[in-house]
């Protein structure tokens, strides 16, 4: 029983969570070269690889060209809204499997 029992630990390690929260996760934001980026036609990839790490590679539609104002984010985006756009993707195992 107990080969059982560590075996699925390794599983569960390796695929997700028991406990369904993702583990540590590595975000790249591609956005437009000289300009701000918005949601607006943006797309997200999520993969979970081996070692429990989610790679989300996240790319960005063009909001214009960059208006510099003192005091003003740059970046009309929020970390909020950011996150509940990436949370809308399912994640897929590096196998192709989608595990959420």
């Amino acid at each position: 029983m107990k080969a059982i029992a560590k075996r699925l630990r390794r599983l569960e390690e390796q695929l997700a969570p028991a406990d369904g929260k993702l583990r540590v996760c590595l975000r790249l934001i591609v956005g437009p070269v000289g300009g701000i980026y918005d949601l607006e036609g943006a797309t997200c990839h999520r993969t979970l690889c081996a070692n429990g790490t989610v790679m989300e590679l996240v790319i960005a539609g063009n909001a214009g060209p960059i208006q510099r104002t003192p005091g003003r984010d740059l970046n009309p985006v929020s970390n909020e809204e950011l996150e509940s756009f990436i949370q809308t993707f399912p994640v897929e195992a590096a196998q192709g499997r989608k595990t959420s």
